[in-house]
């Protein structure tokens, strides 16, 4: 019996588990076209992961094409005019850099809607995509990661039942918003431009959200800003936070005040985490006295002068890790 009698008289599942061994690339260029039935036996495999990087590459497309019945993960670089339809079991998608036609088809897509679980998505237009992710429309999504948002409140807010955790980089502070549209959030990190001076008319309080963390481009963070910050809300439950600063400040900062405000606003909080940057003529504390305050949140933070007397508070992340 020849090698290729006996390759053809193994079972389908056989083929499977040949297939786990290879990249995508790997079985393309390895066994496509060898046969009806073994191209269709490459089109059964199930969750594989393809990422789309040059609309000038053809045999890229045509690997594409190929095996768009089972990719489950899918990233796309390019301007691609890719059908999402042709790909039945997608649940995890990332735009690197969404164009206007490829926000206007992912629309369009409602049966991806309803059972996509991970969204990624950067775009510099983003005001047609935000009309639709606050809705009931994505019954599935768990996570959602949107980089560049410059009209976030031009959208309509309304619920996301299904959002879990998510990631998103905004000119204004829309924590509150968020909070209230998602009422399932376990998750969120934002980063924002510059966060408003003024307080909140909104208040929601989040009884799912376990892990906050939020990242300042400018000003830096103050614990007044902190303060106006729990004005607006209220997280019984979260037991992680994290700040973060890129602008060093020259305003005192009184680690002791943010005490009262985690007790109240935080009761449950377990690790607090910041990175901020102090100016030389700022007043803090020396860092024995800070740890002292708080045993338990305060513990892993280290002071370090950095030039032009600039000095930096940040967690000690490695200590923790030698700890647990």
């Amino acid at each position: 019996m020849s090698d290729s009698a006996c390759f053809e008289s193994c079972p389908n599942e056989i083929f499977h588990e040949i297939f786990d061994y290879f990249s995508l690339h790997g079985l393309y260029y390895s066994f496509h076209g060898l046969n009806q039935r073994i191209n269709h036996s490459l089109q059964s495999i199930n969750r594989r992961e393809l990422r789309l990087r040059s609309t000038d590459d053809e045999p890229e497309l045509r690997l594409a094409r190929f095996f768009s019945p089972t990719i489950n993960v899918l990233t796309i670089y390019d301007d691609f005019a890719i059908n999402l339809n042709q790909h039945p079991k997608l649940d995890s998608l990332t735009y690197a850099y969404a164009t206007t036609e490829q926000i206007e088809h992912f629309i369009r897509m409602k049966s991806l809607h309803q059972r996509l679980k991970y969204l990624n998505i950067t775009s510099d237009e983003l005001t047609l995509f935000m009309k639709y992710l606050f809705s009931n429309k994505f019954l599935s999504l768990r996570s959602c990661t949107i980089r560049n948002i410059d009209s976030m409140t031009k959208s309509p807010w309304r619920i996301s039942p299904s959002l879990s955790s998510i990631i998103t980089c905004d000119q204004k502070n829309l924590l509150p918003c968020i909070l209230q549209s998602c009422p399932k959030l376990e998750r969120l990190s934002i980063a924002i431009h510059r966060y408003s001076t003024t307080d909140s008319t909104l208040f929601v309080s989040s009884q799912c959200l376990t892990h906050l963390s939020i990242e300042i481009i400018q000003p830096a963070w103050t614990t007044i800003a902190i303060k106006r910050l729990c004005s607006s809300i209220h997280l019984p439950n979260l037991t992680f936070f994290r700040i973060c600063s890129h602008e060093s400040s020259a305003n005192h900062f009184d680690f002791a005040q943010l005490i009262p405000v985690f007790q109240n606003k935080l009761p449950r909080l377990q690790q607090f985490q910041c990175d901020i940057l102090f100016a030389k003529e700022a007043q803090i504390a020396d860092i024995k006295s800070i740890r002292n305050l708080h045993p338990s949140l305060f513990k892993l933070l280290e002071l370090d002068c950095q030039i032009d007397g600039v000095r930096r508070i940040y967690t000690n992340c490695e200590s923790e890790s030698l700890i647990e």
